[in-house]
């Protein structure tokens, strides 16, 4: 975790250095991430862009967005043509959040399928993945991550900041997380199975929000699940352990 953390440090130093600069690299990706005796670079501007600059050099002739689509911001692989260092950010997060949880956070089954996914789909909460990560740090994430770029981070230096940010003493922590709860899966009350993927689009919107919030832990989908408890039945053991406060199942019909 802390070499993680400290990469993102170091590679967002150069970041923030071409952002106050006027330039947005538009491709970083961990392959642009290189080491010389023992620190991290961010290299290859070769699409690198400036703020001011005119016209649709954000895509290629083709109409295919530049950069790479693991990591590209959803304005980015929208094609958007002007691009802000809040689209740096976005990267750099995902490359953060690979690091620490083993894959992007948002990945499809080609290419094409992945600059979509990036527009539409919310990456799962970093806990989920890795339940050791500090909750600060699933929060800083799921905020450089958020799809508008109006609620990330203004500048690189901050969101390297907020990922740095040290955790609370043992003994603070009951006082700063006072709370816990887990969001079930909706339940399809239609009859239309069609309606599933509803089901799980709202769980994961509702994850995400909910994790955003300070003082506010929210277990994975899968430990809700599991040992949500119905009236009367005691907890599974891993759901008392996860000390959850509040968990209920909410019935889903879609209104036509």
């Amino acid at each position: 975790m802390k070499e993680t953390l400290r990469i993102a440090q170091e590679v967002g130093a150069g970041l923030d250095y071409a952002h106050r600069n006027r330039f947005v690299h538009r491709d970083v990706k961990p392959e642009n991430v290189l080491f010389a005796d023992g620190h991290a670079l961010l290299a290859d501007f070769g699409v690198a862009q400036v703020y001011s600059v005119s016209g649709t050099e954000g895509i290629t002739e083709a109409g295919i967005a530049i950069g790479t689509p693991e990591y590209m911001s959803p304005e980015q692989a929208s094609g958007e043509p002007h691009l802000s260092n809040a689209s740096d950010i976005y990267s750099l997060a995902c490359v953060v959040y690979e690091m620490l949880a083993g894959t992007p956070p948002v990945r499809g089954s080609g290419s094409r399928a992945t600059i979509a996914k990036q527009v539409t789909d919310v990456p799962r909460p970093l806990r989920a993945l890795r339940p050791d990560a500090p909750a600060h740090v699933e929060r800083t994430l799921a905020r450089a991550l958020a799809k508008d770029p109006g609620e990330r981070f203004p500048t690189v230096a901050e969101f390297v900041a907020a990922l740095q940010r040290e955790q609370p003493s043992a003994g603070a922590i009951g006082s700063v997380i006072g709370r816990s709860i887990a969001v079930l899966p909706f339940v399809n009350a239609s009859p239309d199975r069609e309606n599933e993927y509803l089901s799980d689009g709202i769980t994961d919107e509702l994850i995400n929000a909910l994790a955003k919030v300070e003082g506010l832990r929210v277990a994975s989908r899968r430990v809700g699940a599991r040992g949500y408890a119905a009236p009367g039945r005691r907890a599974a053991p891993h759901h008392r352990a996860a000390q959850l406060d509040r968990g209920r199942p909410a019935p889903l019909v879609r209104a036509l």
